[in-house]
């Protein structure tokens, strides 16, 4: 073939030609994209929200898309985030828009700027922790955005209907709010919709039916936000749930909804629902299900022999319904949360004599007639008599929450509190004065075995406590004083022997 190059018989020749055309290409890439600047127009606007904001540590001596200054801060506390991203691909990579823009718990406060209406390329917008209030600007209902959150500010007004053209949204967030009003039906419309939370707001109207319409929805978060039941039918619709959250509804009750067929549910919490009937047999056959919450309905019946199949499951919750039966003994035995707290099981001869500090709570699980022996403890029977003779019993309480015992004032005696809190446990002080009973955990903070700090800082916190004490998301702290009389503060009975209730606190010694 003459002097002709014969490719087909060389492949080193052919890797190096390869690796000196993709070195080229991407050398040219680079140089591309590092000469690329975000468009003049959007410099302008983020001026203009950077004035609103009052937000000086945007360096606009730097191009927001070159990766210099401080258009992206590294923070490495989960819930902090100040940052721009940049899609710098337009007009053969030489040019740049904003895609991307977080300010996440940085004490913003003030009306939110209409002007991030104007990034007409954004998809994603987070503002999530923040101090705004007013409204969300009406102008945005022209951006095509796939992420919103404004959760935990102080926005108000009734749920903003323009987000419903968004129909690209495939996370929306507003929860930790004060909206009021009705959710309008066009929300219907967002049914690209994975994650949606509205909880802690001050809806009205009911929980909608159109809710099947989502069927892409893998997060449903509705907790807190009063609005009225049942819980639609059509939430079965729904099958790729993988967190399904509603709590605290009004109105009518309702059976169990129909969740068959979330074979990926992980996380179902139905807390405070207005639930009747029995607990489906099919909840117990979840494989991936982590944390089940039925707490505080009217349900009835007996635990479903389906729950011991529940091997994965690391927090389940039973608490305050009418549940009858005997407790299965798998049940009692396992090391992982579990409250059965306030229920009306049968007490068997098999069945714990008194309340274990483990991890599974049966404080008044037992109905009282079927307790037969004099060993079990009060504290299994419901509304927790009190065993002690009028002489013996106490109508004061004075707890150092997180503390050592201290004294204060005029001589009052503050019992120390040293116990570390459970997500499901009871626990009895050593003075037989005082017990509480605690229920829930702190929910996703990455860590399922987290629980608050109680004794690692230098201030003493001196609190009078009765009745329910919560704290962040904690369902509910009961403290019971279980020398009172019949196990509970009545009225007339405090009047007359002049019980000392009261809240207060007490700081020593703090440097914070």
């Amino acid at each position: 073939m003459g002097g002709a190059c014969n490719f087909a018989s060389s492949p080193q020749l052919l890797l190096q030609l390869y690796i000196i055309c993709s070195i080229t290409f991407i050398s040219f890439g680079f140089t591309a994209s590092a000469s690329a600047k975000l468009h003049v127009q959007e410099v302008r606007v983020l001026r203009e929200i950077a004035k609103k904001l009052g937000k000086r540590d945007w360096d606009f001596n730097k191009d927001p898309c070159s990766g210099q200054g401080n258009w992206s801060l590294l923070d490495e506390r989960k819930g902090f985030e100040s940052s721009v991203i940049c899609d710098c691909s337009f007009n053969n990579n030489s040019s740049c828009h904003l895609v991307s823009i977080a300010l996440k718990s940085q004490n913003l406060s003030g009306i939110i700027p209409p002007e991030f209406s104007k990034f007409r390329y954004l998809k994603t917008l987070d503002l999530s922790r923040n101090i705004f209030t007013g409204v969300i600007p009406p102008q945005w209902g022209t951006l095509r955005l796939e992420e919103l959150s404004v959760m935990g500010n102080r926005l108000s007004g009734p749920f903003p209907k323009f987000i419903t053209n968004m129909t690209t949204l495939r996370n929306l967030s507003i929860e930790g709010n004060h909206f009021t009003g009705p959710i309008p039906p066009e929300i219907g419309k967002l049914i690209n919709l994975e994650k949606l939370r509205i909880n802690d707001n001050n809806f009205s109207g009911k929980l909608p039916t159109f809710i099947g319409k989502w069927t892409k929805v893998k997060k449903l978060h509705i907790q807190g936000t009063s609005l009225e039941g049942p819980i639609p039918s059509s939430i079965g619709s729904l099958t790729k749930l993988s967190d399904l959250r509603i709590s605290d509804l009004t109105g009518r009750g309702s059976p169990f909804p129909p969740l068959s067929d979330m074979e990926s549910m992980k996380t179902l919490i139905l807390r405070n629902c207005l639930l009747f009937g029995e607990i489906p047999e099919y909840i117990g056959e979840v494989k991936k299900l982590k944390h089940l919450d039925v707490s505080f309905n009217n349900l009835r019946g007996e635990i479903p022999s389906t729950f011991i199949q529940l091997a994965r499951i690391d927090f389940l919750y039973l608490t305050g319904n009418k549940l009858t039966g005997s407790v299965p003994p798998w049940l009692l035995e396992r090391n992982k949360n579990a409250d059965l707290s306030f229920n009306n099981f049968t007490w068997q001869s098999s069945s714990p004599d008194e309340c274990s500090r483990g991890s599974v709570n049966i404080v008044e699980s037992f109905s009282p007639s079927t307790i037969t022996s004099r060993k079990a403890h009060s504290c299994l029977k419901q509304n927790f008599p009190c065993p002690a003779s009028r002489d013996q019993q106490h109508y004061s309480l004075h707890i150092n929450c997180g503390g050592n015992e201290i004294t204060v004032n005029d001589n009052t005696t503050y019992q120390d509190d040293k116990e570390p809190r459970g997500a499901s446990m009871f626990y009895s002080h050593p003075s037989e004065k005082w017990a509480f009973s605690s229920t829930g955990n702190f929910m996703d903070d990455d860590n399922p075995n987290f629980k608050p700090p109680s004794n690692g800082s230098k201030r003493n916190v001196a609190v009078i406590v009765t009745g329910a004490v919560a704290g962040a998301i904690v369902l509910a702290l009961l403290v019971l004083g279980v020398m009172w009389r019949n196990g509970w503060l009545g009225g007339k009975a405090a009047a007359a022997k002049g019980i000392d209730i009261s809240f207060g606190l007490l700081i020593t010694g703090s440097k914070t």
